[in-house]
């Protein structure tokens, strides 16, 4: 005798769950969904608040930095144009201008070398350098010169190399060397 199958003739009710666990399923799967794509814009948001606090910090580091170099090139720039009037007063003896020259040169930290150019640009001589050796050039460029000529100084920098502030050295307002 065959018995029936009982599990292909039947309809066998599915075991079913409370209304209350699907309820709170439900609610748990809607309320999770969101969470990822939540935290994606909540971590856009602190990525884009960083990256502007950090531009802030870099542009009032720049700030500081360029009042720092302005500060020194304008102590540089008072104490050549100070050694430039001391080179070119006729008052002082040739011993006591290389002397007060040498004292100022001295004083200032923020002059390292000091180089004496006539006005074509050939060097004549160095009052003050580096242990290591110079870092001034034999000869200065001519727009260095023009531009130290009729703005009072001009900046020079090399590749790699020391940045040169440039003064003229004046006689009746007409530049016939520079340091």
């Amino acid at each position: 005798m065959n018995t029936p199958n009982t599990s292909e003739g039947r309809d066998t009710p599915s075991p079913t769950l409370p209304l209350r666990v699907k309820l709170v399923a439900l609610t748990t799967a809607l309320a999770l969904v969101p969470v990822p794509f939540v935290g994606l814009v909540l971590l856009s948001r602190a990525q884009d608040a960083l990256e502007h606090q950090l531009r802030e910090l870099q542009l009032a580091v720049a700030d500081e930095v360029t009042a720092a170099v302005e500060h020194e090139s304008e102590g540089t720039r008072d104490a050549l144009e100070t050694l430039a009037r001391i080179l070119v007063d006729p008052a002082l003896s040739e011993e006591a201008t290389v002397t007060t020259a040498l004292r100022t040169v001295e004083g200032h930290d923020a002059v390292d070398e000091v180089a004496v150019y006539d006005r074509g640009g050939a060097l004549v001589d160095r009052l003050a350098e580096r242990d290591g050796g110079s870092e001034t050039p034999e000869a200065l460029p001519e727009g260095a010169r023009e531009h130290a000529a009729e703005a009072g100084a001009s900046l020079i920098t090399t590749p790699g190399g020391p940045m040169l502030l440039v003064v003229p050295l004046r006689v009746n307002r007409a530049a016939t060397g520079f340091v």
